[in-house]
């Protein structure tokens, strides 16, 4: 009995050290986690001591060095208001960090990018269009300042890119909406994460969104773009976003929840499909093929 006893214990200790190990690799990991952060959570971020330091160039690299090897990232927390306290001076070592700056260091990247958004003016012009076309940052600036010298840059990166930030595609229907509409339309249909640009143009009466959508929902990747065309499809009644709806149901990414929420939350709208995410898939599955959709109520049936 008292060897049990002592097992049960020694089991026990081992038991609490592995969960200690598993929360710090946790914390670390999220250390810089973009997911789901509030200012209250920024206490995770220290501010780096440079009282030591005279040379602001110095003093940026030293505040950048907390980005390295991290995995996600907080906009403006306290080291990036750090440097921003800088003013004036810190804007040309971010620029040489940003020339400096290795593919894979997004995070700090993502950082240089959130201090130049606050420290460059419009008299920054030449500035803000050099790095938009050269590093494909601070596309919010263009924005902001509606500078009509970025039209040519902002179209080409819609023709040419997979991926296009948010902004750009503002941009470009700002400067020229007759000239964009057709560049986002070939690259709604082509790119696997275009679901900004699908609902941009799905709130374009002119616009022939259905096929549109049809050809998005065979190139998208990754749960959150299905989950974003499956819902713009299912509120227009396109039956093929019910068979995109089912494969992000059924996804065993990790990462998939919040995709799942809002694409149940569209299917408990427009169909009749309840329970959780498994029940409502079952549910696609088993009613789908006989499934209309009915104008007047706008939902199917």
């Amino acid at each position: 009995m008292k060897k049990l006893y002592v097992m049960s214990v020694i089991s026990l200790v081992i038991s609490i050290a592995a969960l200690s190990l598993v929360l710090l690799t946790v914390y670390r990991f999220n250390k810089f986690s973009y997911v789901y952060r509030t200012p209250d959570s920024e206490y995770q971020y220290s501010r780096v001591d440079v009282s030591d330091i005279a040379d602001t160039g110095e003093k940026v690299e030293k505040i950048l060095e907390e980005f390295e090897g991290v995995n996600s990232y907080t906009h403006d927390n306290v080291l990036v208001k750090q440097i921003i306290k800088m003013g004036d001076d810190a804007v040309q070592p971010l620029l040489n960090q940003l020339d400096d700056l290795a593919p894979d260091k997004w995070a700090k990247k993502f950082a240089i990018e959130n201090a130049l958004e606050m420290l460059l003016t419009k008299d920054h012009k030449e500035t803000i269009l050099k790095i938009f076309k050269e590093k494909d940052v601070c596309p919010k600036l263009i924005k902001k300042y509606g500078f009509p010298e970025a039209e040519d840059m902002v179209m080409d990166k819609i023709k040419y890119s997979t991926h296009v930030d948010d902004d750009i595609i503002d941009v470009a229907l700002m400067l020229n909406k007759e000239r964009a509409i057709p560049l986002l339309i070939n690259y709604v249909s082509s790119s696997p994460s275009a679901v900004y640009a699908a609902q941009k143009l799905a709130a374009m009466p002119d616009v022939d969104i259905i096929e549109i959508l049809r050809k998005a929902a065979m190139n998208a990747r990754g749960v959150w773009s299905q989950s974003g065309i499956a819902r713009l499809m299912i509120e227009r009644g396109v039956k093929e976003g019910l068979d995109l709806a089912i494969q992000v149901l059924r996804s065993t990414d990790e990462h998939s929840k919040y995709s799942k929420e809002q694409l149940g939350n569209t299917l408990s709208v427009y169909t009749d499909a309840k329970g959780d995410y498994k029940e409502m898939a079952t549910w696609l599955e088993n009613n789908k093929d006989t499934l209309v959709w009915n104008k007047e109520y706008r939902r199917f049936k």
